[in-house]
């Protein structure tokens, strides 16, 4: 029988959430290695790596250096209006706020952006 979901779930299944998953895992590995190196602050851009099983990860999905990238960073800026994006990017940030860490999202380019975490 189908039905039709809430619309908190139908939220929850429209923001792609593979893609939210995929950010997070690579900021928190990116977080592991800081933390390793002694430091207090991460960063997690286009040109950011993270190894994973021996696979090296360049960039993560939101702040890559293309046109996606691009487009997160037009929805944090308000320029284009992409609920999907901006849920996603919200979705992050709550993540990391919710275990303690600040997390901002910064511009050095004015077309793209990169997470900066602090602990």
């Amino acid at each position: 029988m189908a039905y039709l979901p809430t619309g908190a779930q139908a939220r929850e299944r429209a923001q792609n959430n593979n893609t939210i998953a995929q950010q997070i895992a690579i900021m928190e590995i990116a977080i592991l290695d800081a933390i390793a190196s002694n430091a207090f602050a991460a960063t997690i851009s286009d040109t950011s790596t993270v190894t994973i099983q021996g696979s090296t990860i360049t960039g993560s999905p939101m702040t890559d250096n293309d046109a996606d990238g691009l487009n997160y960073y037009k929805a944090w800026q308000g320029t284009i209006t992409d609920a999907v994006k901006t849920e996603q990017m919200n979705e992050v940030i709550a993540h990391f706020e919710s275990k303690g860490y600040t997390i901002a999202r910064k511009s050095s380019s004015g077309t793209y952006f990169y997470w900066y975490l602090t602990w």
